[in-house]
This record gives structure tokens, C-alpha cells and sequence, in this order.
């Protein structure tokens, strides 16, 4: 029953979502101070399932106040891979951010294209995968919600699309072990070296797969920004070719792209 309340958590919230009435206010440090001051009389289980719906949103404001982003005018975001989050609570981001934001989501499982905008927020689904979708290629910021991108082979060729854009990435994943395997693949494919850092609204409900130690996967669970690396990795260590570990870790990132 709980792992049934847990799946439509994820497409809706089960309390009735009421939009915030302040138009503006500082982002809380974590979900204990969100749901203190947003949902204060709610339980403790009704908070643990919202996370599921929330954790995207509130990870998007968290990520425009990180990359700087927070008190522009209008941004533009790319949501890559997209899936459950066209029908999550994306206005939760408007209390947080100054001014108006477009929402870009593609994804091979999303039906139809469709457009709504309401307020200070417009939303646009493409189906299909990045590198075959016909979008405006100018974003803010590029985003990609528990990609699992080192389980699908096609995230290969979108990773290249995507270093065409020239703006930060932000990648999560579902448990640490998948962030390292995608910060790898990050390095490998021509972006800056990540750092893998915990979410503080990563979702709290736990999800039935499990990695191969048993170890529950939460949505969200980590994050990883970066963006197009200027230059390839190995570009400055041709002047100590001479020292054989050095000539190692650059042919294994040759490798690696050329994989990619």
C-alpha cells in the first residue's frame, strides 16, 4: 500500500496542492524549513510522499540560485529526459525566483507536444529524444532529473547536442554510486569536472529499485553541475608526456570520448 501511495505521489501531490501567496521570499536551506513555513500543519508522512512530488521544483530553484540565475528577468530552461515532471508543481519555483521562466521539456516517453502558460511561467513538452527534437537551442541552463544517462546509450549523442548550448548543465542521480559513473561519463564527453554534492531536497520517499548492494534509491539524491569545458582535458598535459602516468590518464580520457 505504501509503495502504491509512493507511485501516485509521483504524478500528483495527495494533499491539494495550494499555490504560495507571497510573491517572494528567500529559498529555505532544506525540507525542514520549507514545510515549516509552506505546509506547517501537515504530518509527516503527507511531508515524506510531497517530497517525492517537490523534489524537482524545489531542486530547479535551488540550481537557478546556484548558477546565479535567481534574479534575472526571464530564463530560459531545458529539462532533458523529461517524463513525470510535466505534471509536477513547477510554479513552486516562481515564489523563489524574481522574475518569469519557460520550461523546456523533452523526453522520449512524453505523448504530445503541448504548451500552457500561467502567470510568470510557461511550460512546453517536445516528445522524441534531444537530438532529434526541433527546439530553439538558446537556454539558461540545461537540466537533467534522474537521467540515468550511464544506463541508455543514446545520452551519448544528446551529451554533444547539449555542449552546443555553452550554458551549465545540472545533473542528479538516484545514489551516489550512479553520480560517480556520471561524472565520469561527463569528463569523458567534454565538460568540466563535476563535483557530486548531496541534495537537500532530494525526494525522502524511497523507491523499489535497489542497486546491486540492496541499498534504496531516492529520487534526486545527488547533484552534479558543470558546462562545456573549454578545452579538452588532456590539451594541457602535453608538455609532461614524458611522465608515464600522465601519458596514462590521457589516453584513458581519449579513450573515454571517443567512446562518447
Amino acid at each position: 500500500e505504501g509503495l502504491k501511495m509512493q507511485e501516485l505521489s509521483r504524478r500528483s501531490p495527495l494533499t491539494p496542492y495550494v499555490e504560495a501567496t507571497v510573491d517572494r521570499q528567500e529559498l529555505p536551506a532544506d525540507w525542514e524549513e520549507y514545510f515549516g513555513s509552506r505546509w506547517p500543519d501537515l504530518g509527516r508522512v503527507e511531508r515524506l510522499l510531497l517530497t517525492e512530488s517537490l523534489s524537482s521544483p524545489m531542486t530547479l530553484a535551488q540550481l537557478l540560485h546556484d548558477v546565479g540565475l535567481a534574479c534575472c528577468d526571464t530564463v530560459r530552461v531545458l529539462i532533458v529526459g523529461a517524463d513525470c515532471e510535466l505534471d509536477q508543481p513547477f510554479q513552486e519555483v516562481l515564489q523563489y525566483f524574481a522574475g518569469s521562466a519557460e520550461l523546456v521539456l523533452v523526453g522520449p516517453h512524453l505523448r504530445e507536444e503541448r504548451k500552457t502558460e500561467r502567470d510568470r511561467l510557461k511550460v512546453v513538452s517536445v516528445p522524441g529524444l534531444l537530438q532529434e527534437a526541433e527546439v530553439n537551442r538558446a537556454f539558461d541552463l540545461v537540466v537533467a532529473f534522474n537521467s540515468g544517462m550511464i544506463f541508455y546509450p543514446s545520452w551519448r549523442e544528446a551529451l554533444q547536442v547539449i555542449r552546443g548550448f555553452n550554458c551549465p548543465f545540472a545533473v542528479t542521480a538516484w545514489a551516489f554510486p550512479e553520480a560517480v559513473g556520471v561524472r565520469n561519463q561527463l569528463i569523458d564527453a567534454g565538460f568540466e569536472k563535476p563535483r557530486a554534492v548531496t541534495n537537500p531536497f532530494a525526494s525522502r520517499a524511497p523507491h523499489r529499485v535497489a542497486d546491486d548492494h540492496g541499498t534504496p534509491n531516492f529520487g534526486n539524491s545527488n547533484v552534479l553541475v558543470t558546462r562545456p569545458a573549454r578545452e579538452r582535458l588532456w590539451a594541457g598535459w602535453r608538455d609532461r608526456r614524458q611522465e608515464r602516468h600522465v601519458v596514462e590518464d590521457a589516453l584513458r580520457c581519449m579513450q573515454g570520448y571517443l567512446q562518447v
